[in-house]
């Protein structure tokens, strides 16, 4: 909440109600100072060696010429185009496929600065049906579990019959109301089989630890993850993963869905349920932020499941959800250097695999003050640090010369690359990808012409 509105509904509270009455308002109105302190240096030096080993390779150019004899003084240009991370966003459909200028340059940044998107609402069965122009989709959910309350089953209905609502529980529906299994595999069908192959993973079940006593594998069975998950998993196209997905698994926080989403998990292993990754949320308010080593501690709890890990909605927030906050310069500061440390966290540690940003420009964003981009499109320090890591420090562009032997070997990150060798007049081009701990590429020039 901004100072000036603060004090305004202060003033009125003392008008009102009195002294004594306003100071307990502001006291309930003003959040507890973040006491988040950052990290050590040896941290950031111990994350550094990790992403070296972990998300950097060798990368060997061998130059010669059509009698195998090397070539000395050839100059290599290594340019890199694209992480083998997953960096990425939720974005609008209705953004990326409009005609205005808004529209032109919210696709321009989208590919400037994503490798991945999630479509944020628009593969909800409301606008699931939307066709987005060819643009490959990372992932959003097959099933939101909710949890149920004493009212679910009528409600799953009612959005059953329409498909207009954010539940897609037709194993609810079926056992609640006589639904066959055809008809509730046709639903499903439906939102995989819209897509095809433009979404290459699906959160096959969205908060799936959520509710407490009321979550719905304790209603029904424990089974019940597992049938989902075998209907998910009949209705996907080749080279499709389906993850689960929760929230509250990072943050510091006594209501945190660790141990809950632990037993999940461990149960759906023991009983070899088709999943193929973690999904974790990472919502962030300033009371919440959880330190580095921690994160690496939780992380490596999780890590025994043998999944790939995907940060799957990242946002560090102020202020109330749609509220257009402004934050102080101490705000951006504490929001900024949590995002650099939190991104640093994940990309040092061996079981991520990405981080997807739960939106960037505060014109489009669920809560505007977590966006890296102003609505005039100026960038916050939240975004520079995006920036600087993603593009700058852990990104790989270099020029070389080849060595007595006509090779070039560099340290580079892990990715798709565009090589450019030149020797005197000649000149050679392709793409590679480094996805391992070494790649080598051969290039032979007809050096008499």
């Amino acid at each position: 909440m901004s100072v000036h509105r603060t004090m305004a509904k202060l003033l009125v509270f003392c008008l009102m109600f009195g002294s004594a009455a306003a100071f307990w308002y502001l006291l309930r109105q003003s959040p507890p100072e973040s006491t988040y302190s950052g990290s050590d240096s040896t941290w950031y030096a111990e994350a550094a060696r990790r992403i070296d080993s972990l998300r950097k390779g060798w990368i060997t150019i061998e130059v010669r010429d059509m009698q195998g004899r090397p070539l000395t003084g050839a100059s290599v240009r290594l340019q890199m185009q694209r992480h083998a991370f997953i960096f990425g966003s939720a974005v609008s459909a209705q953004l990326l496929t409009g005609t205005d200028s808004t529209s032109a340059r919210y696709r321009e940044r989208v590919r400037q600065l994503f490798n991945r998107v999630t479509l944020e609402n628009d593969l909800k069965w409301g606008p699931g049906s939307s066709k987005h122009h060819g643009i490959i989709v990372l992932r959003h959910f097959v099933h939101w579990t909710g949890y149920a309350r004493s009212t679910f089953l009528s409600v799953a209905m009612r959005w059953y019959g329409d498909m207009s609502g954010r539940t897609t529980l037709c194993a609810i529906t079926q056992r609640s109301q006589n639904v066959t299994a055809p008809r509730c595999e046709c639903i499903c069908r439906k939102k995989m089989t819209a897509v095809g192959d433009r979404v290459v993973e699906w959160d096959a079940i969205n908060h799936i630890a959520a509710g407490g006593s009321r979550r719905l594998d304790q209603l029904y069975s424990p089974s019940f993850w597992l049938e989902l998950l075998r209907l998910a998993d009949s209705l996907r196209v080749p080279g499709q993963r389906l993850f689960v997905n929760e929230g509250r698994i990072l943050i510091t926080d006594r209501r945190n869905r660790r141990a809950a989403y632990y037993e999940v998990l461990r149960y759906l292993t023991e009983h070899e349920a088709p999943f193929d990754g973690i999904g974790m949320m990472g919502h962030f308010t300033p009371q919440t932020l959880t330190a580095p080593r921690r994160l690496w501690a939780i992380l490596d709890s999780f890590a025994v499941f043998n999944r790939p890990i995907l940060i799957t909605e990242f946002d560090v927030r102020f202020g109330r959800q749609g509220e257009h906050y402004r934050l102080s310069p101490q705000e951006e500061a504490l929001q900024a250097a949590y995002t650099r440390d939190f991104l640093t966290a994940m990309f040092s540690h061996p079981a991520v695999e990405g981080i997807i940003l739960w939106g960037f420009w505060e014109g489009r964003h669920w809560y505007p003050s977590a966006a890296l981009y102003r609505q005039d499109w100026s960038i916050k320090p939240n975004g520079r640090v995006w920036e600087n890591l993603v593009f700058r420090q852990w990104w790989t562009d270099t020029t070389a010369t080849t060595d007595a032997r006509g090779r070039v070997l560099l340290r580079g990150f892990k990715g798709a690359y565009q090589l450019t060798v030149t020797y005197g007049a000649l000149r050679h081009q392709e793409s590679f990808s480094l996805t391992d701990s070494a790649v080598t590429r051969r290039v032979v020039f007809d050096a008499s012409r």
